[in-house]
Formats: C-alpha cells, structure tokens, sequence
C-alpha cells in the first residue's frame, strides 16, 4: 500500500492515465491549442476531485500542510514551529 500525502488512510496502487496524444501537424499553433486544452482539462478533473473530497476550504488547508518550505519542510504546523516558535492557532 502506498501513502497518499492528501489521503487519511493509505490509498492502493496510484494508477495514472498516459497523456492524450496530440495530433500529428506542423502547425505550431494548433499543436499548442491542443496541448493547452489537454491540461485544461485534466487539471479541471483533479481540481474538481479534490473539491468534491474536501470542500471547498478544505483544499487550501490540505496545501498548506503539505507545502514544502525552506530547510525540507513541510506543512504549516511544522514551520511555524520552527521559525517563530509558536503553534499554528497563535499564528495571526
């Protein structure tokens, strides 16, 4: 089983869909157009997974307890521990 940084629990094997393939054209433009509108819509997919799951507020808060910072580390909690030497609640 593998960990998931966002998950609660472990999560089984993370199975990723290969990238769409693009047309194949010489014309720049279309190329880009395409590969655009490609990552748009995947990063539309986990945005509006990641919502579903924990709401709308519940995003921002899971980056911040993940988010490296300087020094590898990681999380909000853990950084403002060490750099201000106060909990997260303290913090203004």
């Amino acid at each position: 089983m593998a960990f998931h940084p966002l998950a609660a629990r472990p999560v089984g094997p993370v199975r990723l869909s290969p990238p769409a393939r693009l047309p194949n054209t010489n014309d720049t433009n279309t190329l880009t157009r395409d590969a655009v509108s490609v990552l748009a819509s995947r990063d539309a997919k986990l945005a509006e997974s990641l919502t579903a799951r924990y709401g709308r507020d519940g995003v921002p808060r899971q980056y911040l307890r993940l988010v490296p910072y300087a020094n590898n580390i990681h999380g909000i909690a853990y950084a403002a521990r060490r750099y201000v030497d106060k909990p997260v609640a303290d913090l203004s």
